[in-house]
């Protein structure tokens, strides 16, 4: 049996399929980072607002009118960055996902059968329940950090006059957010 890469004609996707693993893992691995960046900085901002507000969240105590202030500025302030990290996802699967297809499609014609990116493709295909991850869990691990400085914001208003305050604060974010998304749809 002769290796598919010694006919000329498919040389040039030889060469292709050659460098399409290390772009794969670039991609990857450039994901995990930022993943790792933006859920640092999140963490660290929500558990600084937990402390700083600790009276208010343990003791059910009325939270200072600066401090309040501080609270809606730093939400506003991690909604938008929640809104980045899920864009920052979402645009790192819009440039895997090609490179993921065109290797399977090299696959296909080289190979005539599945080999190892037509089965990690085949897998995120694959139905939600069958898979053992998620791309959409991924994606949207940011919601889970902006449904908690909601969380937040609503729970320090819970204490206190603050609930005008609180709504109108959260609205007009979602709302903007939401508009942003709605004029810079996904690169699909």
């Amino acid at each position: 049996m002769t290796n598919a890469c010694d006919d000329p004609s498919h040389q040039f996707m030889c060469r292709e399929y050659e460098h399409l693993p290390a772009l794969i893992a670039l991609w990857g691995g450039l994901s995990w980072q930022k993943t790792q960046f933006f859920f640092g900085v999140e963490s660290v901002f929500l558990a600084g607002i937990g402390v700083a507000l600790k009276e208010t969240f343990i003791e059910g105590r009325v939270p200072a009118h600066p401090a309040f202030l501080m609270l809606m500025g730093a939400s506003v302030f991690n909604f938008w960055i929640c809104y980045v990290w899920f864009r920052t996802n979402r645009s790192n699967r819009e440039y895997l996902n090609p490179l993921l297809q065109r290797a399977c499609e090299i696959e296909v014609a080289l190979l005539n059968e599945t080999a190892t990116f037509s089965v990690q493709r085949k897998s995120l295909r694959a139905p939600e329940r069958k898979r053992h991850s998620s791309e959409w869990w991924e994606r949207h691990l940011p919601t889970g950090f902006a449904i908690a400085w909601a969380a937040t914001l609503l729970a320090a208003a819970s204490h206190g006059p603050y609930w005008g305050w609180a709504l109108t604060t959260l609205l007009p974010s979602l709302l903007a957010l939401l508009l942003f998304e709605r004029c810079h749809p996904s690169r699909k």
